[in-house]
């Protein structure tokens, strides 16, 4: 399940200001193939061409909440909250400055079967900021000063969960224990628990071309 609450924004102000000068975009047609490809890697690509002005690109990886273990519980949320922060490429000031830039929105969703970074504006938009969306899903740094900075984030995002994810998550924990029944938020204990480390690990092992 996707909510609201597993969608990070990393720059939705800034594309809300950029999008307000340009022309209303014209819907796309509703009548088109997806295209599926998979690579010598074992890498899924899926395309679909609608004819509309904005475009949308998403890295997902099979990597939800139920493969977290009882050493990493949740990473995921961890990894969703640290969407944009500083890459091997990019810093974070970068990130959030070139996509707004170009009138963009970046964002991170998750849940318990995978983690998804899409990237979505004007077709230019899109193609001026690809390397950025490349290097905020897979060349994250996890810098420990940065992790901290998002405590209170995740703080926030704990104490105003709807009762209704509240009781999904209870429900899977019942039905299903470990796996699906992982929760997609970190437990309150295990805030800032989650280490630089922990998330380097986990994104080695499921961040993978065969995952992808």
């Amino acid at each position: 399940m996707t909510s609201a609450f597993t969608k990070v924004p990393i720059l939705r102000a800034g594309a809300a200001r950029a999008y307000a000068a340009q022309a209303a975009p014209v819907a796309g047609s509703t009548n088109y193939d997806v295209k599926t490809t998979v690579l010598s890697n074992k890498l899924v690509v899926a395309s679909a061409e609608n004819d509309s002005p904005i475009s949308r690109v998403s890295i997902l990886f099979r990597a939800g909440s139920r493969n977290e273990t009882p050493d990493n519980l949740g990473a995921t949320h961890v990894l969703r909250i640290a969407a944009g922060s500083t890459t091997q490429s990019f810093s974070k000031f970068a990130i959030a400055r070139q996509v707004a830039q170009a009138g963009a929105i970046l964002t991170c969703t998750t849940d318990r079967e995978v983690v998804a970074y899409t990237l979505e504006g004007t077709r230019k938009a899109v193609q001026d900021t690809i390397p950025i969306l490349t290097a905020v899903a897979t060349q994250q740094l996890f810098y420990p000063w940065e992790l901290s900075d998002n405590t209170n984030r995740l703080r926030l995002e704990l104490a105003t969960r709807p009762p209704q994810l509240r009781a999904i998550d209870l429900l899977h924990k019942a039905a299903y224990r470990t796996g699906l029944g992982n929760s997609l938020y970190v437990a309150k204990y295990n805030i800032g628990k989650v280490s630089s480390e922990t998330l380097q690990h986990y994104v080695a092992s499921n961040f993978t071309s065969n995952r992808a």
